[in-house]
């Protein structure tokens, strides 16, 4: 993802904080080979094969389309040449972006874990009331930020029960989206795309800083990765000027 806001929740709307580096890191790599085959003999293709050496452009149309084909620059490589490829530009653009894979992870699964201690909390509140331990039951949910009072007739207690269950189906409902996401990203992960891309060069392109327009088919990634470091800072000094050092 003090620290930078990630661009996950920003991208798509006018006013973005800081660019997560995450996105572009959730991408399927390639599977091991098998340890007991016997080795594939190379071939004398030339490839991008480096953060260093490889454009913007191509390093979006693998990662967004798969398409490993990109990566050759002459001659005729095997399959295992371009995922090797293909594993050795993803693993230097992490290393030159820093952890935003974790952090990005650790964002969404903070986010499923609060959303599941409020559903349980509304649950426990319900059986609270139905038990009849109102003060127990008003204290728990004004503290969850629901603000009412202990009911003294029938109208209001049936009132206050419904508050809560509207509650507990919302946060519900809330709380199965942050769990496909959460799903998502611990599994098979979540592909970035172009638009993201788009969007995010855009960002850069206009940031007080850079001031430059910034072509895909022009910029290696490791220089990608180095707008998005420059970005960042840039954000985090403005944020520390405007709200003092935390």
């Amino acid at each position: 993802m003090a620290g930078c806001m990630s661009i996950a929740n920003r991208v798509g709307k006018k006013v973005v904080k800081s660019v997560d580096r995450s996105s572009t890191l959730f991408i399927n790599l390639p599977r091991p080979t098998d340890l007991h085959a016997p080795p594939t003999k190379k071939s004398k293709a030339i490839l991008y094969d480096s953060a260093y050496n490889t454009p913007l452009s191509v390093y979006i149309d693998v990662v967004c389309d798969n398409k490993l084909e990109s990566l050759i620059i002459a001659g005729l490589p095997t399959v295992e040449e371009l995922e090797e490829a293909k594993l050795k530009i993803c693993s230097e653009y992490a290393e030159i972006a820093g952890g935003g894979e974790n952090k990005a992870f650790t964002e969404v699964a903070s986010s499923y874990y609060s959303r599941l201690c409020g559903v349980i909390g509304l649950e426990m509140a319900m059986k609270l009331l139905l038990a009849g331990r109102y003060d127990a039951a008003i204290d728990f949910l004004n503290r969850g930020g629901i603000r009412c009072v202990k009911p003294e007739t029938r109208d209001e207690f049936d009132k206050l029960l419904f508050t809560v269950e509207m509650k507990y189906k919302n946060r519900l409902a809330k709380l199965k989206e942050a769990g496909s996401r959460y799903k998502s990203l611990s599994k098979t992960g979540e592909k970035p795309t172009r638009k993201y891309y788009n969007r995010l060069l855009v960002i850069l392109s206009t940031c007080e800083i850079i001031k430059m327009q910034l072509n895909p088919k022009q910029m290696t990634v490791a220089e990608f990765a180095e707008y998005i470091n420059i970005f960042n800072e840039y954000q985090n000094g403005l944020k520390i000027k405007k709200y003092g050092k935390r």
